[in-house]
């Protein structure tokens, strides 16, 4: 009679327990805790007890922090680029003179009978002066490098070397192959109204000064 009451007061001391383990495993996942069960003899054993599981919680790891801000790109160092000189001669109404790179300053005098025209070509177009009796200068009207009819000179306007039209020609503004200045057995400037084409002469300022003497 006596096991039959231990037995029964056992039960619900049982279902006690089970109720209470429920509601704090319950509790212990709201709040996302890590949990290790482990079980601890109960007081009954040896009295046809049953062993009790013991909740415990184990501390929460720490979080991990990740950097949230995107790495500084350095850029690398770019050397600039040395400009090139694109200034144009300027031709000055006093002195007539020529400022040009690396040659100083040059008359128009200085190039009057001393220099001559070439063609892109190849072209012989007469000489620069302003002597209109000599055969090969380009003020003779009636020469063969002076004349407005002649195939060869500069100032035929239909010709090869003086149409606003052709790359030859030192009246094409866009030209880049205009006739050619050669002082002293060398190239001097281009003779072009070009006025970005560098180095150069402005062709109506040379005829003008030599056809004014």
């Amino acid at each position: 009679m006596k096991k039959h009451n231990k037995r029964f007061i056992q039960i619900p001391l049982l279902i006690f327990v089970a109720v209470a383990i429920g509601v704090v495993i319950y509790l212990s996942n709201k709040t996302n805790p890590i949990l290790q069960v482990t079980t601890i003899p109960s007081p009954l054993n040896g009295q046809g007890g049953n062993n009790f599981p013991s909740v415990q919680l184990s501390p929460t790891p720490s979080p991990v922090f990740f950097p949230t801000s995107a790495p500084t790109i350095v850029p690398l160092p770019t050397s600039t680029p040395t400009p090139i000189p694109t200034s144009i001669p300027t031709v000055t109404q006093e002195s007539q003179s020529i400022q040009l790179p690396n040659t100083g300053n040059l008359t128009f005098d200085q190039l009057d009978g001393n220099a001559y025209l070439v063609a892109d070509d190849g072209e012989y177009l007469g000489l620069i002066s302003s002597n209109r009796f000599d055969s090969d200068s380009i003020t003779n009207e009636y020469g063969t490098y002076g004349s407005k009819y002649s195939p060869t000179c500069i100032l035929n306007q239909y010709g090869e070397y003086g149409s606003k039209y052709s790359t030859k020609s030192a009246f094409n503004k866009y030209t880049q192959n205009p006739p050619q200045i050669i002082y002293q057995g060398s190239f001097f400037a281009y003779l072009t109204v070009n006025k970005y084409l560098v180095p150069s002469i402005h062709t109506e300022a040379l005829i003008g000064y030599l056809k004014s003497k």
